[in-house]
């Protein structure tokens, strides 16, 4: 069976074929390392978000920060070089480890805050300690709700520069635009042991996004009633704490759910799931979910779940759900009944309406404007091909 039910299979399948394997992670060690907190650089794209700070060698020569795309540093959200303070460097007569980068947003700790974390995985009953750096402005909730799950209680966030008599810096196992080793799994294969087995759960989930604050679909419950004819039972994983969050998605042998941080929190599932994943901005090609569903061995694949009438991004993105050409070319080749809209009481005039209103108070927002404002009448007209069907 194919990988890409989608309009842009071209571009998934180039990013998989992309896709170079990551050796084995290795352990470094920083004599006199400073750790050094995150702060913003000046002189990147203005809409990228490139920092300067993590790990220094005497001399301030850049040692380890985060990178999410090798071979790449002007990539969104890295840190790949440090800076010499202006104030005084405080002194520890202490030995720790290099945890990582917090991230404020719980998709961005998942896939990019953990990237070295396997080293808590293997070595949590040594009681080391590990530092951090905090993304700036970003509060470290998410980060410290999974610490907790894990047990990874002796840490710091190094909020000043501050020196170390040694740092050890665990490799990264993961890289967002693309590569991954599957070492990275074992911190959450650890968070999903100490969190317990999944007794009376459903074998077979669907993860949706109709509960979320945010607003930010119309029409998903067509999904839901789709994946509940064929026995899946629909979950809102922001409605549970996160222990049982893990506990459902550890347990499930069958898994649905669209892109975004809904699927990047298959990191916790099991080796082999079956997993089928809507996409929701089906140009936004995602790298960094195509190593996870490689990594775990998934029997997986991407489907468009969306008819999107008008430019959208899948950030901050406003998303039509519907049962597009390329969903029912999938259900034929799964062997598995259509399922019309109108039969689980969607109305298509009324959701255009809807999806219209919400599409324009979400791009009314400066702060969400600024991911569309690049694109052109172009972009337009393709988006109502897409709408509508070819023309």
């Amino acid at each position: 069976m194919e990988r890409f039910y989608s309009r842009c299979a071209a571009q998934w399948q180039k990013a998989l074929d992309g896709i170079a394997p990551v050796s084995e992670s290795g352990v470094y060690g920083v004599e006199h390392g400073v750790v050094l907190p995150l702060r913003r650089r000046e002189d990147g794209d203005r809409n990228a978000n490139l920092y300067e700070g993590g790990v220094c060698r005497d001399g301030w020569a850049f040692a380890a920060g985060l990178q999410r795309m090798r071979r790449n540093f002007q990539y969104n959200l890295q840190c790949v070089r440090g800076y010499v303070p202006a104030g005084k460097v405080e002194e520890r007569d202490e030995r720790v480890i290099y945890g990582g980068v917090i991230f404020g947003h719980f998709g961005h700790q998942l896939i990019d805050g953990f990237t070295r974390l396997w080293h808590f995985a293997r070595h949590h009953g040594e009681g080391m300690k590990y530092v951090f750096v905090l993304q700036p402005g970003a509060s470290p909730k998410h980060a410290q709700d999974f610490f907790a799950l894990a047990g990874l209680d002796n840490y710091e966030i190094v909020t000043v520069p501050t020196r170390f008599r040694e740092v050890i810096c665990p490799e990264e196992a993961f890289f967002s635009g693309g590569g991954c080793h599957p070492v990275w799994l074992e911190w959450f294969d650890h968070i999903a042991a100490k969190v317990g087995g999944g007794e009376g759960l459903p074998d077979k989930i669907y993860l949706t996004r109709t509960q979320w604050k945010a607003k930010d679909g119309v029409g998903e419950e067509y999904f839901e009633d789709f994946f509940k004819n064929q026995g899946y039972a629909v979950i809102a994983p922001e409605t549970l704490p996160l222990a049982e969050q893990v506990r459902h998605i550890a347990h499930a042998s069958r898994i649905a759910c669209t892109m975004g941080t809904m699927a990047h929190l298959l990191a916790f599932a099991r080796s082999g799931a079956d997993v089928t994943i809507l996409l929701r901005s089906p140009e936004s090609v995602m790298p960094a979910q195509l190593n996870i569903c490689e990594a775990r061995r998934f029997d997986w694949r991407m489907v468009d779940g969306t008819a999107n009438p008008l430019p959208t991004g899948q950030s901050n993105g406003m998303f039509f759900y519907w049962p597009t050409a390329e969903f029912y070319r999938w259900c034929d080749d799964a062997g598995l009944p259509r399922l019309t809209a109108r039969r689980v009481g969607l109305n298509y005039e009324e959701n255009v309406a809807e999806y219209l209103w919400r599409w324009t108070e979400r791009f009314s927002d400066l702060a969400n404007f600024k991911y569309i404002e690049g694109r052109t009448a172009r972009d337009f007209v393709d988006s109502l091909v897409a709408f509508y069907g070819e023309i």
